[in-house]
Parts: structure tokens; sequence; C-alpha cells
């Protein structure tokens, strides 16, 4: 008896965990939309990039960080990337974090 109560707890305590990741899932496609239409100019495209001195995500430069770390750089900027606090949500960073993480090749 014990060990069926055991195996529904843990059963109940998977399927919070899958409803909760499922729900939190980044939408690839808006985050191509904002990509292109906030960071491609700098990015590239395809993530190769146009300003030197910008990373190729292509290559996948500065990829390797936590996805909360590029949240931070995405959302307060750095040396050469503006600031996107005041002109994405946190939804629209998190779309498009997702999709820059697709663009790597190589």
């Amino acid at each position: 008896m014990k060990r069926i109560e055991k195996t529904l707890t843990t059963l109940g305590t998977m399927l919070v965990v899958f409803l909760s990741s499922a729900t939190a899932e980044a939408d690839i496609l808006d985050g191509k939309k904002t990509y292109n239409k906030e960071c491609a100019g700098c990015h590239g495209v395809d993530g190769t990039p146009v300003v030197p001195g910008t990373p190729s995500f292509i290559r996948g430069e500065g990829l390797k960080k936590s996805d909360s770390q590029l949240r931070q750089t995405i959302r307060y900027g750095n040396r050469l990337m503006p600031r996107f606090e005041d002109r994405l949500s946190s939804d629209e960073i998190f779309d498009v974090l997702s999709y820059i993480r697709t663009l790597q090749r190589y």
C-alpha cells in the first residue's frame, strides 16, 4: 500500500513539473519576429554579425552563457549592445533568447 502511495505521489509530482514546463515554453516564432525587428540590424538575420564586435550567433559566440546571464544582457545591455528593458517584455526576451539558441550552426 505504501509503495502505491509513493508511486502515485511521484507520478503526481512529475505531472506538475511537466505541466509547469509546458506552460513556460518560449514561442520561437514570436522570438524570430522580435529578433528580426530588434536584433538583426546588428546581429544579422541569420546570426552572422553586421556590426563589428558583435557576437556571431551562427558560430555560437556568446551562447555559452546561461539563459539567466543572456536575459540580463538583453535586458540591461553591455558595452556595445543597448538595453532592451524598456522595449521588450520578459516574455519577449525569453522568446528571443530561445530563438537565438536555434541560430548556432557550428
